[in-house]
């Protein structure tokens, strides 16, 4: 599973900068832009499609795959838009992450074991308005400023 995650991520790395780095030279041709992107998702393919078939021939679901590389994306997206496009990062759309996040939880619930908080553990202080948001434990004790949100999905997580 950390194999797949791992090429996944570097996968990632590599498609970012390939569909969203022209974003910071605006004044390059397009079809350079095409070219240069197409040569760095060269890259990225080397790596994906191995992170698919060795994740798929161990046990992934195509379903499972497909939510994991998402969450993946936006991690590595935010991190690049952050430091490389210097955009600013607000707390809504870490809220809207973290819905992603229990869903990758979700769907993943017969993969990892929900007593172990080793897998993924969250926690992120002072992001805007949020005081502090903590996942230990996979959303069994959970505080935040508007945590009745938080109250909700884990909620809904825990009745399936």
């Amino acid at each position: 599973m950390l194999r797949t995650i791992l090429l996944l991520t570097a996968s990632n790395i590599f498609m970012t900068f390939a569909w969203y780095g022209n974003l910071k030279n605006t004044g390059l041709p397009i079809w350079k832009a095409i070219a240069i992107s197409w040569g760095i998702a060269f890259f990225e393919y080397f790596l994906m499609v191995p992170a698919n078939r060795l994740g798929y021939v161990n046990g992934f679901s195509g379903f499972q795959l497909k939510i994991t590389q998402e969450v993946i994306t936006l991690v590595v997206f935010t991190l690049f838009a952050i430091f490389y496009l210097k955009e600013p990062f607000h707390w809504k759309y870490f809220v809207s992450f973290m819905f992603l996040f229990a869903a990758v939880i979700l769907c993943l619930r017969n993969k990892i074991s929900i007593d172990q908080p080793t897998y993924f553990s969250v926690s992120a202080c002072k992001i805007d308005s949020l005081a502090c948001l903590r996942f230990p434990n996979y959303m069994k004790a959970f505080t935040a400023d508007k945590g009745e949100i938080i109250t909700f999905i884990r909620s809904k997580i825990n009745a399936v």
